[in-house]
């Protein structure tokens, strides 16, 4: 059995080399020997002619040369074709004069067979122009001849003797009307257009069909006619019942043939029902949406997972081509030849493409694209995969890693500006310190204020931008609050207003990291600026605080459009957020309700859509520290130490020249590491180190500290720097007090006076 263009191949180049031993056997040992059975099969039947051998040598050759399919090969065949050709209408040209003179039982080249030659020429010449319209014009040429041939074999099978009494058939030897037979069929096997014998040959139930019922119907027709016409001679039937019961015969094979490809076409019917259920339960079993679509873009089937994406509004195929996509980058429309479905289909599984879409949810969901064509069955899969959690990841670690990035850029700013804010506030403590005019106090008092907002202003956005570390340090709610309504309150639009109940109960105190905490109520506030900006009318933001004994409550209101139950459901999971279209990362309340439950609290949230929402935060109550030194109480104590100050900052170093001047200290100043090794050498080893941690010149104050304590041992060391991730290191080779920039001159007394006492190593 033929099942693919391989055997067909093989089969036409049997085929052909058949004809060409044929023609060779009849030329050597039919003529050259004088073997008449060899060149007509039986006595007295017509012979093959050495010129019909030698033309259908040419033919097969010819054939078989344009089976190879190079260009010089299919080149020389269609010079053979051609040599054929010619040779034939020579042949023509002189048929008729000889057929006049000949007898009839002469041996000659028939009509038949110089019609056949020249149909085989033909259709040779078509098939090897390897152009559509050629090759079917070759396939119905061969068609033809195959035609012409079997009428001649029937009627050698029917009446051998009839054959010569017509005109067109005189001559035509059996060998001569297989052979011809045998190359048309060659040809049909060889041509690449989808023509009757190449659906015969395919591979498939309809082809299999086919060729099953292939014998019956060439034999039965045939058997049936001779039966009838041998019945007519020998006088059992008359030729009148012959032909009824002929009409009769063939009419029941034909009957026959149809229910049989009747029955044929319902089970393959069922199959491809059975199939398509098996396939669509398979589809069923995948995440990703699938949608098979057919060359006209219709939607022919769908499964589950695509059925729950598109929902009841629409169908599948309006879903695909009309659905509202847009760039997961910037936001904008993918419309016309930018459509996500269009791209994919156009690319033809080139590549995966990746689209923003709003579900029936309102939620904004990534999609990803892509394409599958099915050549065989004449369909494409595309399939649609939900990506929206791996691209929320994606999103979110690019955020982080902008934070990273602005945090660290944050430290060396921090480190400036604290300088900055540490002349004007030593300046002005040191002029409080040593002066006691009530009007110059009042003045000093308010740039000391000043200096306080701004260092804790720097201090909360350094705290938003890198890592917190976690302590049991308390903070004062109230303070912390205030901070993040600092922060929220230039963000609010003017139709907002932000109302902050906060002075009734004073110093509230929680053992949580300060810049957590402000980062959950700056998220809060935030939230209820977003809801009231999405209600599209003048709304108000509140805050206020309550405490009993045990809890301390942080309530958010606000008067937006407020929370559906589904949305109160999700609105703690983590990367869930109804503004990904505007930016939103889904992690603000997720991190707040991680906090409040990490120190053992919790997170409630009541919403009424298109009324507004209320958050409460509740953390557990700490007791607060006990009372604060006054900042301006001068310490004793301090005369005669010497300290080495290495500042780069002139100004700042100056300022801290003067503090410490007025407690009575030596200092002696540095601007770099170098220098202040120099200054050691010139004066001896001073009592204390203060240092900047960012220096100039490479050399840190850390590496200034070990080279100098190296040098010489029992000098105590003070760390000041404005970069808290310089500040806080944990691994230093020298301990020694940690002073943050911009520093206090009671602070910085305080720290000498420890330092002094030999109780300040590593704090």
């Amino acid at each position: 059995m033929l099942t693919s263009r391989v055997d067909t191949h093989r089969a036409s180049a049997i085929c052909a080399a058949v004809v060409v031993a044929t023609a060779l056997v009849v030329l050597v040992v039919g003529w050259g020997f004088d073997v008449s059975l060899v060149v007509r099969l039986y006595p007295n039947f017509p012979a093959m002619v050495p010129g019909t051998a030698i033309a259908l040598l040419l033919l097969g050759v010819a054939h078989l040369m344009a089976l190879r399919g190079d260009h010089d090969s299919v080149r020389a065949a269609r010079v053979l074709y051609v040599g054929a050709f010619g040779f034939t209408l020579v042949k023509l040209a002189l048929h008729f004069e000889q057929h006049a003179r000949l007898p009839e039982s002469a041996d000659r080249m028939a009509f038949a067979t110089l019609i056949g030659l020249l149909l085989v020429v033909a259709s040779g010449l078509c098939t090897t122009a390897r152009r559509s319209l050629p090759e079917r014009y070759g396939a119905l040429i061969a068609t033809t001849g195959i035609l012409l041939c079997t009428v001649a074999l029937v009627l050698y099978l029917y009446d051998p003797a009839s054959v010569a009494s017509i005109a067109i058939f005189l001559g035509l030897a059996i060998p001569t009307a297989v052979s011809l037979l045998l190359l048309f069929v060659a040809i049909l096997l060889s041509s690449p257009t989808d023509n009757w014998l190449a659906t015969l040959t395919a591979q498939g139930p309809a082809a299999e069909s086919a060729r099953s019922m292939l014998p019956l119907a060439l034999s039965g027709p045939i058997f049936l006619c001779y039966l009838a016409l041998l019945s007519t001679d020998v006088g059992l039937i008359t030729p009148t019942l012959r032909l009824g019961t002929l009409a009769v015969l063939l009419s029941a094979l034909a009957i026959a043939g149809v229910v049989r490809n009747a029955r044929f076409y319902d089970e393959a019917r069922r199959r491809g029902a059975a199939e398509q259920a098996r396939l669509s339960r398979t589809f069923d079993g995948l995440s990703a949406a699938v949608f098979v679509v057919d060359s006209e873009g219709a939607v022919v089937m769908t499964n589950k997972a695509a059925r729950q994406l598109v929902g009841n509004d629409a169908t599948p195929e309006d879903w695909l081509q009309s659905a509202a996509f847009h760039s997961l980058d910037d936001r904008s429309p993918m419309e016309g030849a930018f459509h996500p479905v269009r791209q994919i289909l156009a690319a033809r599984g080139g590549h995966d493409l990746y689209a923003g879409w709003f579900g029936p949810g309102g939620a904004e969901r990534a999609l990803r694209f892509s394409a599958m064509d099915l050549p065989e069955d004449r369909v494409t899969l595309i399939v649609v995969s939900d990506e929206t959690q791996s691209w929320m990841l994606q999103e979110t670690l690019n955020r982080t890693e902008r934070l990273d990035a602005i945090g660290q850029l944050s430290g060396g700013i921090s480190h400036e500006l604290a300088n900055i804010l540490g002349v004007i506030r030593l300046t002005s403590d040191t002029a409080v310190l040593g002066n006691d005019m009530t009007a110059m106090r009042t003045q000093l008092e308010a740039i000391r204020k000043a200096c306080d907002r701004g260092a804790d202003l720097m201090d909360r956005l350094l705290h938003l931008s890198r890592e917190p570390t976690y302590t049991d340090t308390l903070v004062d709610v109230t303070e912390i609050t205030r901070s993040a309504l600092l922060l929220a309150r230039g963000s609010m639009l003017e139709r907002t207003d932000l109302v902050a109940k906060l002075d009734a109960i004073p110093e509230l105190y929680v053992a949580v990291p300060g810049a957590d905490l402000q980062s959950a109520v700056l998220n809060l506030l935030l939230n209820a600026r977003n809801a009231v900006e999405a209600s599209d009318r003048p709304g108000r933001v509140e805050v206020e605080m309550t405490a009993d004994a045990d809890e301390v409550t942080i309530r958010v209101s606000d008067t937006g459009i407020g929370m559906s139950d589904d949305v109160q459901r999700k609105a703690r999971e983590p990367f869930f957020t109804t503004r990904r279209a505007y930016g939103g990362s889904g992690l603000g309340l997720s991190m707040v309700d991680s906090l409040a439950r990490r120190t053992g609290g919790r997170l409630d949230i009541q919403s009424v859509p298109g009324k507004g929402t209320v958050i409460e935060m509740v953390l557990p109550r700490a007791t607060g520290p006990g009372p604060q030194a006054d900042e301006d109480t001068m310490i004793d104590g301090l005369h005669g130490i010497s300290v080495l100050l290495v500042e780069d900052d002139r100004s700042f170093a100056d300022a801290v020249t003067n503090a410490l001047e007025l407690f009575g200290v030596v200092p002696l100043l540095a601007h770099d590491a170098a220098q202040a090794m120099q200054v050691m050498e010139d004066h001896g080893a001073p009592d204390i180190l203060l240092t900047d941690i960012g220096l100039p010149g490479g050399v840190f104050g850390d590496v200034l500290a070990v080279e100098a304590v190296a040098r010489y041992p029992g000098l105590r060391v003070i760390y000041m720097s404005g970069n808290p991730s310089l500040l806080h290191r944990s691994d230093r080779d020298v301990p020694g007090l940690r002073l943050k920039k911009p520093i206090h001159p009671t602070g910085l007394a305080n720290a000498i006076r420890l330092t002094m006492s030999g109780s300040a190593g590593g704090h």
